[in-house]
């Protein structure tokens, strides 16, 4: 993108902690939709923790975890992973029980179960570490980021659909003045 180019030519290094102040400047001014762009950049230029926070598990379950990032990150990194969650899988979500945190209480827990209550999903905490939170067989993904993927891409086959029969209409024109033309020489030649 044109300001992440901008920074790097004015010598800002993007890591973590600035990834996480542009997201969070973002989610301020109520620009998700920009948070979510700093988001999926750490992705693509492979910021850690960004680009390292998701695998999968042994029997295929979605593993998400959100060290090192700010709440709202998290929250992004969370609503991202369970776009892509399969059906019928358990989702493990570390938010760290709070360490190294001030009060050594977990500030990503609290933004991570208000995520997730707004989007009707239940997590328990995971009985061999409080860290942890386990979303339970999931349906489905039902996130605000499923949908937009679902928008997005209902979009583009709509915008294909369009394009093709744009590029019809483009050449019945052509053909019609090309006949046009070859009738206007036969006369012509008459």
């Amino acid at each position: 993108g044109g300001k992440f180019e901008e920074m790097r030519r004015n010598g800002c290094q993007l890591g973590p902690t600035v990834l996480n102040a542009l997201i969070d400047g973002h989610m301020a001014k109520g620009d998700g939709k920009g948070a979510m762009r700093w988001f999926t950049l750490g992705l693509e230029e492979k910021i850690v923790p960004f680009s390292s926070c998701m695998r999968a598990g042994e029997d295929g379950s979605l593993y998400i975890d959100l060290h090192s990032m700010s709440p709202n990150a998290s929250v992004l990194a969370l609503e991202y992973g369970l776009s892509f969650n399969p059906p019928g899988k358990n989702v493990t979500v570390v938010t760290g029980q709070g360490k190294h945190s001030p009060g050594r209480q977990s500030v990503l827990k609290p933004a991570v179960k208000n995520f997730l209550e707004r989007e009707g999903l239940e997590a328990k905490e995971d009985e061999r570490n409080a860290g942890r939170l386990v979303i339970a067989k999931m349906k489905g993904s039902r996130t605000v980021a499923a949908l937009c993927t679902v928008v997005l891409v209902t979009m583009w086959l709509v915008g294909i659909v369009i394009a093709r029969e744009w590029l019809v209409q483009l050449r019945r024109r052509v053909e019609v003045g090309k006949d046009k033309r070859k009738v206007e020489d036969l006369q012509r030649e008459l």
